[in-house]
């Protein structure tokens, strides 16, 4: 029995004896994996550290480049703010502050005693009577049109420019105001409705457009110039002029008050220079329509090459004004004119014409 015991105890001693070097080796090979992935760990942990530095450096540069591009936009927002060209309306009416307490209560005066004139009860429009008005009302325009034109630079020497501007209105107005009371009748007031709508339609259709307004329509002025034909350049004026106004609400390019007036009412009152035609020799209306027609686009070629001299000379660059306004406007009135020429060449219109002057 102890032999057993002793035998057993051996054997245990001897597995024992064979398991420790074992036990030792794995026990040192867990240690140095251990030991490895803390390395690891301690490696990954300083490469992240790094990159988080990194990161937090890129996006403190990113944020103050954000802050140096907001600081830069808002001086670049607030230099353009300050450079920033007035609207129309600034530029059109920045005159008045130019004015004078003197200026104002003259102009007030001046209305205000041409609209007394033409009160007055049971008097009569003898020549000293229109004269008054037409000095009252002219005088306080003149002044008016001073104080807008101030807002306009004289760089170009388009001085001369304005005075003719300022001399075709006034010209204008003293057609209206001085002409003989002529009537309008029911037979007139139709054929400026037809006429003025015929126009307004032939407009809507654009050939070609302009890239600083204007363009080529088929002969939307034909109408209005075999109106004034018909009956007479003050009647003409004043449809060329209704006709004008409609313009401004169906296809408007407003940049300064006189130049709204320049480009739709005088431009369009313009083409009652085809009555003109009327003067040759001969009862022929056939060849008298087809220069009428070139007369009334030459009238309106004329209020758009003084409008695109005083209103429009930034856009000649380096050229003359005068050249390059000359040249922009045949451009769309020229072609446009051919178009009216050919069309009033066929022979039913000198007799539609005919027509019209006999129901006068």
């Amino acid at each position: 029995m102890n032999k057993t015991w002793k035998l057993l105890a051996a054997l245990i001693l001897a597995l024992l004896m064979a398991i420790l070097p074992v036990c030792a080796e794995t026990a040192q090979d867990a240690a140095d994996a251990v030991e490895e992935t803390v390395q690891e760990v301690a490696q990954t942990v300083e490469e992240m550290t790094e990159e988080a530095a990194e990161t937090a450096e890129e996006a403190a540069e990113a944020v103050e480049e954000a802050s140096q591009s907001l600081e830069e936009s808002a001086e670049e927002a607030v230099q353009e703010a300050e450079e920033a060209p007035e609207s129309w309306a600034q530029k059109a009416f920045g005159g008045f502050k130019e004015l004078s307490v003197t200026t104002i209560v003259l102009i007030i005066a001046l209305l205000a005693l041409g609209i007394a004139i033409c009160v007055q009860k049971n008097a009569k429009w003898t020549g000293t009577r229109i004269a008054a008005v037409v000095a009252c009302f002219g005088a306080a325009l003149v002044l008016t049109l001073i104080s807008l034109f101030r807002s306009i630079e004289d760089t170009a020497g388009i001085g001369r420019y304005i005075v003719t501007i300022v001399i075709l209105l006034v010209a204008m107005l003293l057609v209206i105001c001085l002409q003989k009371r002529e009537k309008w009748t029911s037979r007139h007031v139709a054929y400026a409705a037809m006429c003025i709508a015929m126009s307004f339609v032939l407009s809507m259709i654009k050939l070609f457009r302009m890239p600083q307004g204007g363009s080529v329509t088929p002969a939307s002025l034909l109408p209005l110039i075999m109106f004034a034909m018909a009956f007479g350049p003050m009647k003409g004026i004043v449809v060329g002029c209704a006709y004008g106004f409609l313009q401004i609400i169906e296809d408007p390019y407003v940049i300064h008050p006189i130049q709204l007036l320049v480009d739709y009412p005088m431009a369009f009152g313009a083409v009652a220079l085809s009555c003109l035609a009327l003067l040759l020799p001969g009862k022929e209306l056939y060849a008298k329509l087809i220069v009428g027609v070139l007369l009334g686009y030459l009238g309106r070629f004329i209020m758009a090459v003084l409008s695109g001299v005083v209103f429009f000379a930034e856009y000649a660059g380096e050229q003359n004004a005068l050249i390059y306004s000359m040249g922009y406007n045949i451009a769309y009135l020229g072609v446009e004119a051919v178009i009216a020429c050919l069309i009033a060449a066929i022979p039913g219109f000198s007799r539609i014409l005919e027509g019209m002057r006999k129901r006068k």
